[in-house]
C-alpha cells in the first residue's frame, strides 16, 4: 500500500510508513525488518526526534524505535482502535501524541492522557490532536476555534527585493 507518512533522521536516513508497516530508504535500498514489531502495521503518521529515534503512529498506537529496538509507547486502553495522527517533539524534549482517543504527553518515560481530569473537556482534547508539524511550523487546528500557529524565533525572513 501507499506511503502515508515520511520523516528523515539526523543521519539523512529516510523513514516510510506505509499501510504494510515501517520501512527504511538508505542508501537507494529499502529495508523493513521493522514491519512486524509495531502495535499495527497501518503507519500513519512519524516523526524523527532529537535523540535520534523515530517515533510511529500506527492505526491503533504509538511505538519508539532507538538503537535499533522497537518499543510501545502507548497501546490502546478502553477504546478498541487508537490512531496516532500526528506526534510532535516540544522544544523541551516533550513528546505530544494526538490520537483518536484525545491528547497524551510523553515525558521522562511516562505517558500522560489530558482529558476531563486534567480540566480539559474531550471534545477540546479531541480538537488538539490535530497537531501537525511541517516545515519548523507548528499549528495547533482546531475547526471549532480557528488555526493557530507557533512560529520559531527567526524563522521567516523578510528580503526586500530591489
Amino acid at each position: 500500500s501507499g506511503v502515508a507518512a515520511v520523516a528523515a533522521d539526523r543521519d539523512g536516513t529516510v523513514w516510510l510508513g506505509t499501510g504494510s508497516g515501517l520501512l527504511r530508504w538508505r542508501n537507494g535500498s529499502i529495508d523493513g525488518r521493522w514491519r512486524n514489531r509495531l502495535t499495527n502495521q497501518r503507519v500513519i503518521s512519524l516523526m524523527s526526534a532529537r535523540d535520534g529515534s523515530i517515533w510511529i503512529g500506527t492505526s491503533n498506537g504509538v511505538s519508539r524505535l532507538r538503537n535499533g529496538t522497537i518499543e510501545t509507547v502507548l497501546a490502546p486502553r478502553r477504546t478498541s482502535e487508537l490512531a496516532a495522527e500526528a506526534l510532535l517533539e516540544d522544544r523541551h524534549g516533550t513528546v505530544w501524541l494526538g490520537t483518536s482517543d484525545g491528547l497524551y504527553r510523553y515525558r521522562a518515560g511516562i505517558t500522560d492522557r489530558f482529558a476531563v481530569e486534567h480540566g480539559l473537556a474531550r471534545d477540546d482534547a479531541l480538537a488538539f490532536a490535530s497537531v501537525v508539524v511541517d516545515l519548523r511550523v507548528t499549528q495547533v487546528v482546531n475547526g471549532v476555534q480557528g488555526v493557530h500557529a507557533v512560529l520559531p524565533h527567526d524563522s521567516i525572513r523578510i528580503t526586500r527585493i530591489p
